[in-house]
């Protein structure tokens, strides 16, 4: 039985732009990564849109609806979005890049691979799937 999800721990190029001391940066990293963008280009948006530095970003359903004007909520089939885990939106396999939200942070998926900081367990709860490409 898989435990963790596929993963590549990655920055989303944070320390490279000369962001070492930054915190609470999840979307941004996801922004970065999925919508594949600079970090301080992704950094300078989400502030843009009200986040401060080494702030949490809130409400990000907007944010994400103006930065990526043709991304679309993704579903799966013959779940509701309470019931979402991350196994087995991984187990679709579904090509592209996605935003994912689990209460308290988000993280990018490319073709069915984790792209954050740390390991995810497959039975993480999503809130919401963004597919941006």
């Amino acid at each position: 039985m898989i435990r963790y999800a596929p993963y590549s721990i990655t920055d989303g190029g944070r320390d490279k732009a000369g962001f070492t001391t930054e915190r609470n940066d999840c979307t941004v990293r996801a922004i970065a990564i999925a919508g594949q963008i600079d970090y301080k280009d992704a950094h300078d948006l989400v502030q843009w849109h009200g986040r401060r530095n080494k702030g949490k970003t809130y409400n990000s359903t907007p944010l994400i609806d103006s930065l990526f004007p043709n991304c679309r909520l993704e579903s799966l089939a013959g779940l509701s979005r309470c019931q979402w885990t991350l196994g087995q939106f991984l187990k679709q396999k579904l090509a592209g890049r996605f935003i994912c939200f689990k209460r308290g942070h988000a993280f990018a998926v490319i073709d069915a691979i984790v792209y954050d900081l740390g390991t995810m367990g497959t039975k993480t709860k999503l809130s919401q799937i963004w597919k941006v490409g």
